[in-house]
């Protein structure tokens, strides 16, 4: 996994934790330090292809990690069916 790969995958878990929903292609590029959106979406193309992530194509803030699943709790998040606070 790519540096950036990193990246991305923790601002996407923390704005889903703080939102409740995951973030645009253009939240994601201010979050990692990028202002290419078409940059980004490379990045999570070459992401889902690994298995990363997974999102629908054309339609806003789909993104989703596999393993994770979050809750409309607060912080709470559930990874391979192991909820964590926080």
């Amino acid at each position: 996994m790519k540096e950036i790969h990193k990246k991305i995958l923790m601002f996407v878990k923390r704005y889903m934790l703080e939102h409740d929903y995951s973030p645009t292609t253009r939240e994601i590029g201010e979050g990692v330090g990028y202002t290419s959106s078409s940059t980004i979406w490379g990045y999570l193309r070459d992401m889902r292809d690994i298995g990363l992530i997974n999102y629908t194509e054309e339609c806003p803030r789909t993104i989703t990690i596999p393993g994770i699943h979050y809750t409309d709790t607060q912080d709470n998040i559930t990874e391979g069916g192991t909820q964590n606070a926080g």
